[in-house]
């Protein structure tokens, strides 16, 4: 989600970027699974699954 942002507004800043992402996880319009390079988001109503076991 970070480089899509990044990528479809180049002016944009990297921290910036990450605070609309932090905002819209607080706000409930999307979640976040997993930890560090791992993380990916989803939109709120994706239907996701369990997570792979590891």
């Amino acid at each position: 989600m970070l480089a899509e942002l990044l990528t479809r507004h180049p002016g944009m800043t990297r921290r910036t970027a990450q605070c609309l992402i932090a905002k819209m996880i607080g706000n409930g319009q999307v979640t976040a699974r997993g930890e560090g390079r791992a993380r990916r988001y989803f939109s709120a109503g994706a239907d996701v699954g369990p997570l792979p076991a590891t």
